[in-house]
Protein backbone atom coordinates (compact mmCIF):
# COMPACT_ATOMS: atom_id res chain seq x y z
CA UNK A 1 0.00 0.00 0.00
CA UNK A 2 0.81 3.47 -1.08
CA UNK A 3 1.89 6.05 1.63
CA UNK A 4 1.78 3.37 5.02
CA UNK A 5 4.89 3.45 6.99
CA UNK A 6 5.78 0.63 9.03
CA UNK A 7 6.75 1.38 12.47
CA UNK A 8 9.03 -0.22 15.01
CA UNK A 9 8.99 -0.20 18.69
CA UNK A 10 12.25 0.24 20.33
CA UNK A 11 12.41 0.33 24.11
CA UNK A 12 15.31 1.93 26.32
CA UNK A 13 16.86 0.95 29.55
CA UNK A 14 18.05 3.94 31.23
CA UNK A 15 18.93 4.48 35.11
CA UNK A 16 16.46 6.73 36.71
CA UNK A 17 18.74 9.90 36.82
CA UNK A 18 19.08 9.42 32.51
CA UNK A 19 15.40 8.80 32.46
CA UNK A 20 14.14 11.83 34.48
CA UNK A 21 17.02 13.66 32.83
CA UNK A 22 15.20 13.01 29.32
CA UNK A 23 11.91 13.55 30.82
CA UNK A 24 12.76 17.22 32.06
CA UNK A 25 14.56 17.92 28.58
CA UNK A 26 11.31 16.93 26.53
CA UNK A 27 9.68 19.58 28.53
CA UNK A 28 12.54 22.42 28.07
CA UNK A 29 12.31 21.89 24.31
CA UNK A 30 8.55 21.87 24.53
CA UNK A 31 8.36 18.43 22.98
CA UNK A 32 4.83 16.90 23.36
CA UNK A 33 6.17 13.34 23.65
CA UNK A 34 9.67 11.39 23.88
CA UNK A 35 8.91 10.28 20.53
CA UNK A 36 8.89 13.74 19.47
CA UNK A 37 12.25 14.48 21.76
CA UNK A 38 14.13 11.65 20.01
CA UNK A 39 12.83 12.69 16.10
CA UNK A 40 14.47 16.06 17.13
CA UNK A 41 17.63 14.87 18.20
CA UNK A 42 18.32 11.91 15.28
CA UNK A 43 17.49 15.38 13.11
CA UNK A 44 20.38 17.24 14.72
CA UNK A 45 22.56 13.79 14.92
CA UNK A 46 22.56 13.15 11.11
CA UNK A 47 23.04 17.32 10.20
CA UNK A 48 25.74 17.14 11.93
CA UNK A 49 27.12 14.20 10.61
CA UNK A 50 26.55 15.45 7.41
CA UNK A 51 28.05 18.21 7.87
CA UNK A 52 31.19 16.32 9.52
CA UNK A 53 31.24 14.27 6.09
CA UNK A 54 31.54 17.66 4.18
CA UNK A 55 34.43 18.40 6.14
CA UNK A 56 32.92 21.43 8.13
CA UNK A 57 33.74 21.63 12.04
CA UNK A 58 30.13 21.65 14.18
CA UNK A 59 30.88 24.71 16.81
CA UNK A 60 29.49 27.20 19.03
CA UNK A 61 30.29 30.64 18.78
CA UNK A 62 31.00 33.26 21.71
CA UNK A 63 30.35 36.33 19.81
CA UNK A 64 31.35 38.62 22.91
CA UNK A 65 34.43 36.56 23.29
CA UNK A 66 34.68 35.69 18.99
CA UNK A 67 35.86 32.66 20.29
CA UNK A 68 34.70 29.25 19.30
CA UNK A 69 34.39 25.98 20.93
CA UNK A 70 34.46 22.73 18.49
CA UNK A 71 31.94 19.56 19.41
CA UNK A 72 34.45 16.77 19.71
CA UNK A 73 31.91 13.63 20.02
CA UNK A 74 33.72 10.46 18.99
CA UNK A 75 30.15 9.17 17.44
CA UNK A 76 29.57 12.03 15.41
CA UNK A 77 32.94 11.15 14.24
CA UNK A 78 32.31 8.24 13.02
CA UNK A 79 28.68 8.64 11.54
CA UNK A 80 30.15 11.75 9.55
CA UNK A 81 33.29 9.46 7.90
CA UNK A 82 30.57 6.72 7.72
CA UNK A 83 29.03 9.14 5.55
CA UNK A 84 31.62 9.99 3.55
CA UNK A 85 32.96 6.77 3.18
CA UNK A 86 29.24 5.59 1.84
CA UNK A 87 27.56 8.59 0.49
CA UNK A 88 23.39 8.77 1.03
CA UNK A 89 23.78 6.27 4.74
CA UNK A 90 22.16 9.29 6.28
CA UNK A 91 19.60 10.94 3.34
CA UNK A 92 16.12 10.22 5.80
CA UNK A 93 13.08 12.30 6.72
CA UNK A 94 12.78 12.40 10.29
CA UNK A 95 9.33 13.09 10.87
CA UNK A 96 7.85 14.41 14.15
CA UNK A 97 4.99 13.47 15.94
CA UNK A 98 2.27 11.71 13.55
Amino acid sequence: MVGVVEKVRIQLELDTSKAEFLDRFRVASGAATQKELINNAITIFRWAAKQVAAGRTIAAIDEQSETLRELQMPALEAAGAYEKAHPGTLDIQVISES
